[in-house]
């Protein structure tokens, strides 16, 4: 197999593949703590969804996907931020909730956005763990 041209465009030629792309190097980059630029291909395949056609389950999983890194960007930006008390600083705990209320909204949004497809019932298992964590969240932290 020949190698490819690291300087030759990509050879994308749908807006499904273009979305997947995105989606996996915003996975990829949150997963490098690189958010911004993850919150960037994340956004664009939100951005896409008139387009896609075929992969339907791009969208639903790049708003979870958009969830989760507003959870984790909160959570390295504040990190275990307490007062002398031991609790978590009244600052820190407001912008948890506001994090929270956002990604709580983003997971309502996934739900409305499934469509039944072969990794529907996946995904809405994914949004009922991250209910479930965000739950236990809210609770360590008195919200």
């Amino acid at each position: 197999m020949p190698v490819k041209d690291p300087e030759a465009p990509l050879d994308l030629d749908t807006p499904d593949e273009d979305a997947s792309r995105s989606l996996l190097l915003g996975i990829l980059h949150r997963t490098a703590g690189e958010y911004a630029l993850s919150r960037t291909f994340l956004e664009e395949v939100v951005s896409r969804k008139a387009e896609i056609v075929e992969d339907t389950w791009l969208v639903p999983t790049a708003v979870f996907e958009l969830a989760t890194l507003d959870l984790r960007e909160v959570e390295t930006e504040l990190g275990q931020k307490h007062g002398d008390d031991g609790q978590p600083h009244p600052d820190a705990k407001k912008q948890w909730e506001a994090t929270i209320n956002v990604a709580l909204g983003r997971l309502d949004d996934v739900s409305s956005l499934v469509v039944n497809t072969d990794l529907s019932n996946r995904l809405e298992s994914r949004v009922t763990m991250l209910r479930d964590e965000i739950g236990y969240k809210k609770a360590a932290l008195g919200l």
